[in-house]
């Protein structure tokens, strides 16, 4: 395997003595990609390794304007915004706007930055998620922060039914989903409407019982 396949995989399996020793013996591997686009810093972002982020930051890794808008870096997202404004419209090598990883990583401040600076709420991800940035917060993986970012996206016009496609799942199906109490309160309170259906038929209310979210399915069915 290349050095970068190595140091990816210790990234995934959450080894820090393997990424720091990887990142000695070869520490211009802070920075590098693999074929498909990914840094070392990309992939602890996304498999929630926040102790090699913060390894890999002091090692010297540098955050692409994707990797900031997710890590919540505000002062870089700014700086590269003024430095290339068009970014704000761009997408990550995965098919990610910015706004959706701000939105799906709880990055309220760096959402408020890149709305401020134009980013579209209606943009929809391009790869096999196909959706839009409210649909991204309300899968993020810090339920506690949900709330607050799907506020913000409704209180910047996105639609609290927004959803990619027809066929895809709104907000309330999501967070139906997920048994996301203080999500469906919010969504209920903003107008979302619970008669609408996934592609497979099923409404809110459904997914709520099927996956055996009693309080949520209580909730819906008043």
């Amino acid at each position: 395997m290349s050095g970068i396949a190595d140091l990816l995989g210790a990234v995934r399996r959450g080894d820090a003595k393997a990424v720091g020793d990887r990142l000695v013996a070869q520490p211009e591997l802070a920075n590098a990609r693999d074929e498909q686009g990914n840094s070392p810093l990309l992939i602890a972002t996304y498999f929630g390794k926040h102790d090699l982020v913060r390894l890999l930051l002091e090692r010297g890794a540098r955050a692409s304007f994707f990797e900031a808008c997710a890590l919540g870096l505000v002062a870089d997202v700014r700086r590269q915004l003024r430095e290339n404004p068009a970014l704000v419209g761009q997408r990550a090598h995965d098919g990610w706007p910015p706004l959706h990883l701000a939105a799906f990583f709880g990055q309220r401040e760096t959402a408020e930055v890149l709305l401020d600076a134009g980013a579209d709420v209606r943009a929809v991800a391009q790869n096999s998620e196909a959706n839009l940035a409210i649909n991204a917060a309300d899968a993020g993986p810090r339920a506690d922060r949900r709330p607050e970012i799907v506020e913000l996206l409704i209180a910047r016009g996105t639609s609290v039914d927004g959803r990619g496609s027809p066929a895809a799942h709104t907000p309330l199906h999501e967070a139906a989903f997920n048994g996301d109490l203080p999500l469906v309160r919010l969504l209920l309170a903003s107008g979302a409407d619970r008669s609408l259906r996934t592609g497979e038929g099923e409404t809110a209310l459904d997914i709520a019982v099927k996956q055996g979210r009693q309080e949520v399915a209580r909730l819906l069915g008043r």
